[in-house]
């Protein structure tokens, strides 16, 4: 995408000042969510935290790799910048009351909603995944269950919840995959079936009324249009945690956030020295006047 944003074409995408600020590598101290290497380097250290508090549980304890989507939460793209994210957050700490786990909040980008009579074509569909433990899969098959029934997708035919047990080398994997950030966009279709008028034999084929959604690589355009999106957001807040998993997320923030803590301090100390020789400058300049003053009252 940098090339794409550089080259700056006619009726290409072009991203505000601060917008593209947060791409840079000296960014990545921020942990923004555009950038790459902040998802690279937060994605390391949550993996790594979430395969030790996971490899600490008992080996038949199982472990959920959990989806939640709410059509409550999916709003036109050129108004996804200014979605709340705690909206999501709060919705899913309902869900998973008495549950302990880490998620991340993503977005979706579908650019033919219009299908399905939304009313507009392209929307952004913020939604989480989740690292599930401490409970049974009858529990969680139960609050898939009611948060089914409950609440709708975008997408009619898409469930809103859905969950399935992972090993600990699958929830490794899927510790990469929930950081991700935007690189699909997706698009819907509408399922259909073979239909026989029973008067004249004559066959067509019909909508069912259900869809079906797949995805294909986003284009730079689009992923420069989600960065407006993810503007201002940072790994550390859209990531969150319930229980035991709290304590996962706090170790993950505090190693994430480490270098830009020590830059903090650095720089709170390069301002503290400037200051104290401003101090020491001003000090020195008034004892030389002193005796100048004196001298010119005799």
């Amino acid at each position: 995408m940098q090339t794409y944003l550089h080259r700056a074409r006619r009726g290409s995408v072009r991203l505000e000042r601060d917008v593209a600020t947060e791409l840079e590598p000296a960014a990545a101290l921020y942990l923004f969510a555009n950038n790459r290497d902040a998802r690279l380097r937060y994605v390391e250290i949550a993996a790594r935290h979430l395969g030790d508090a996971i490899g600490d549980l008992p080996a038949n304890a199982p472990v959920f790799w959990v989806t939640l989507i709410n059509r409550e939460h999916a709003v036109r793209e050129d108004e996804a910048g200014a979605f709340q994210i705690k909206r999501l957050h709060r919705w899913a700490h309902r869900l998973l009351r008495g549950c302990n786990y880490v998620g991340m909040v993503e977005a979706a980008l579908f650019t033919n909603l219009d299908v399905v009579a939304a009313g507009y074509k392209r929307t952004v569909s913020w939604h989480c995944h989740l690292h599930v433990w401490g409970v049974s899969e009858e529990v969680i098959a139960e609050i898939c269950t009611k948060a089914n029934t409950r609440y709708r997708t975008l997408v009619p035919g898409v469930t809103v919840a859905h969950y399935r047990p992972v090993t600990y080398a699958e929830a490794c994997e899927r510790a990469f995959y929930m950081h991700k950030g935007q690189i699909s966009e997706y698009r819907v279709w509408q399922r259909r079936r073979v239909s026989m008028d029973d008067d004249t034999g004559v066959i067509t084929i019909v909508g069912t009324g259900r869809f079906s959604q797949g995805k294909r690589p986003m284009r730079p355009g689009d992923m420069a249009r989600m960065c407006r999106v993810f503007a201002g957001r940072t790994l550390d807040r859209l990531a969150f945690a319930g229980g035991a998993g709290r304590k996962v997320l706090d170790a993950i923030r505090v190693e994430a956030l480490g270098p830009r803590r020590e830059q903090d301090h650095r720089e709170a100390a390069r301002r503290a020295s400037q200051e104290a020789l401003r101090h020491a400058h001003r000090s020195a300049a008034a004892r030389k006047l002193i005796p100048h003053r004196l001298g010119s009252r005799r």
